[in-house]
C-alpha cells in the first residue's frame, strides 16, 4: 500500500485545520469539562462527600480526572491534587494521583509515538527536518546508534574518548517511515 504524499498547499491547509481543531477542542474541553471539574475539586468538603458516597467508583473517577488533566493539559492539576489528598488522605491520594498521571502520560506517549512524525511532517517538510539534522551533524557532532553501553562500550571508555556525551534511549524497535 503506497503512502499518500501531500502537496505543500495541502500540508499547510491540514496544519491550519489541525491547529484550529486543537484550539477549538481545547477550549471546549476547558470550558465544558475543565471549569466544572476545577470548580468541583476546589470545594474539598463537597468533593470528599461525593467520593465517600461512590466508594471504588469515586476512586476510579478521580484517577480518570487526573488522566484527563494530563492528556488535555489545559486543565489545571493543582485543585485535583489538593482535593485528592483531602478526600483520600495523603498516601492514597498521592497513589491515585500518580496512577492517573502515569496512565495519562502513557496515553500521550502512545499517541505521540504513533502520530508524532506524521504531525511534525505536516508542519515541517521532511527536507527541512533533514537539513536541520545535517546542520547539527556538520558541527562535528558524532552520532552512533545501536550501541549498547556496558556491552559494546563501557562508560569509562566513553569518558576517556569524548569531551561531552549525550546518551539517549530510542525506539526499542525500528520504525520504517
Amino acid at each position: 500500500m503506497d503512502k499518500h504524499v501531500f502537496t505543500d498547499k495541502q500540508k499547510k491547509l491540514i496544519a491550519w485545520a489541525a491547529i484550529a481543531i486543537f484550539l477549538l477542542l481545547s477550549a471546549a474541553v476547558g470550558w465544558f469539562i475543565g471549569r466544572p471539574l476545577v470548580r468541583f475539586a476546589s470545594r474539598p468538603e463537597e468533593f470528599r462527600l461525593w467520593v465517600d458516597g461512590h466508594g471504588l467508583l469515586g476512586m476510579a473517577a478521580y484517577v480518570g480526572m487526573v488522566f484527563l488533566q494530563v492528556v488535555v493539559a489545559v486543565i489545571p492539576g493543582e485543585p485535583l491534587e489538593i482535593s485528592g489528598g483531602y478526600a483520600f488522605g495523603a498516601l492514597r491520594g498521592s497513589v491515585l494521583c500518580l496512577l492517573g498521571g502515569v496512565l495519562g502520560s502513557v496515553a500521550v506517549f502512545a499517541l505521540v509515538r504513533r502520530f508524532g512524525r506524521e504531525l511534525v511532517e505536516i508542519f515541517f517538510p521532511r527536507e527541512k527536518l533533514d537539513a536541520e539534522i545535517d546542520s547539527i551533524l556538520s558541527l562535528g557532532i558524532e552520532v552512533k546508534t545501536g550501541v549498547k553501553v556496558g556491552q559494546d562500550v563501557t562508560f569509562d571508555q566513553l569518558r576517556k574518548e569524548h569531551d561531552c556525551l549525550y546518551i539517549s534511549i530510542g525506539a526499542h524497535t525500528d520504525k520504517k517511515t
